[in-house]
């Protein structure tokens, strides 16, 4: 394709009162004589102004869903191309527990400042360990409290 199939293609996006994007329609051809196809690209936005619902000119249903927390965080998204992913958060927002579409389920421990310690993937426990230098490391080499091994297995 050349540059002049692109040529004096209009682009055209619509905001809502808030100015958050609700459409987006875009035009497609691959013939510079071809009259334009209108490809549409719709938005929906919750309250707080968080994109709830996405749906691209392919298919009439959502290709893009994500649930949110009172503090803005997702905890669901489900997605046509990768599909959902669901997320149990801590009471600091820290991910505990994963699972996915794939049927995989992640478990995250974490020490009392919010560091990974360990990960656990599909019942197996500490797939991933993390080990961090306590206060006795060399403080003039800033090694305190900082990650000094990670052990995948």
């Amino acid at each position: 394709m050349t540059a002049n199939v692109h040529r004096r293609t209009p682009a055209l996006a619509v905001g809502d009162a808030r100015g958050l994007p609700v459409r987006q329609v875009g035009y497609l051809r691959s013939v510079t004589d071809d009259t334009p196809k209108a490809l549409v690209t719709r938005q929906q936005h919750d309250c707080a102004g968080r994109l709830v619902e996405q749906r691209d000119p392919r298919l009439s249903a959502a290709c893009l869903t994500t649930v949110y927390r009172l503090d803005g965080s997702a905890v669901k998204i489900d997605s046509v191309d990768a599909g959902w992913r669901l997320t149990l958060p801590g009471l600091a927002g820290e991910p505990l527990r994963r699972w996915d579409q794939r049927g995989s389920h992640w478990q995250t421990l974490f020490d009392a400042q919010l560091r990974v310690v360990a990960v656990g993937e599909n019942g197996r426990p500490n797939v991933d360990v993390f080990i961090y230098a306590d206060a006795s490391a060399e403080a003039g080499l800033n090694q305190r409290g900082q990650l000094l091994e990670q052990k995948d297995r």
